[in-house]
């Protein structure tokens, strides 16, 4: 079986390499902007589950001459720069009182903590043969 992989996620993540696994077997790590293309030794015919391995998994069944796209799940990346942009806020707010600080530093963990329920990376298939 013979696929491509291919890894447009942006800025988030970009330093490291993601772990691809078919079946639940490790066959590739995808640096950010590239494309991997992959010779999986199973029967013609026979489907497979591709996973992502990060804060949270995503898997997709893929077959013989798939094209995976690998992309930042939008409602993800929301969250995360959300809270980002609140905890700049909170420091910014010590320097005029600090109760607001508190509580926007509380809604940035918040924020934060969100994200832990949302699969970082989303897959889909861009050609399927």
């Amino acid at each position: 079986m013979n696929i491509s992989v291919t890894r447009n996620t942006g800025w988030i993540g970009f330093a490291v390499r993601l772990k691809v696994f078919i079946n639940g077997v490790e066959v590739t790590r995808i640096a950010s902007s590239k494309t991997d293309f992959l010779d999986i030794p199973l029967p013609e015919g026979n489907a497979a589950i591709l996973t992502i391995k990060s804060i949270r998994s995503s898997n997709l069944e893929v077959k013989d001459g798939d094209q995976v796209l690998i992309e930042t799940n939008p409602t993800y990346t929301t969250f995360f720069v959300v809270a980002l942009g609140l905890l700049f806020t909170s420091t910014l707010l010590r320097h005029f009182s600090t109760m607001p600080s508190i509580l926007v530093s509380f809604l940035a963990f918040a924020f934060l903590i969100a994200t832990f329920f949302f699969p970082q990376y989303k897959l889909s298939k861009i050609n399927q043969t």
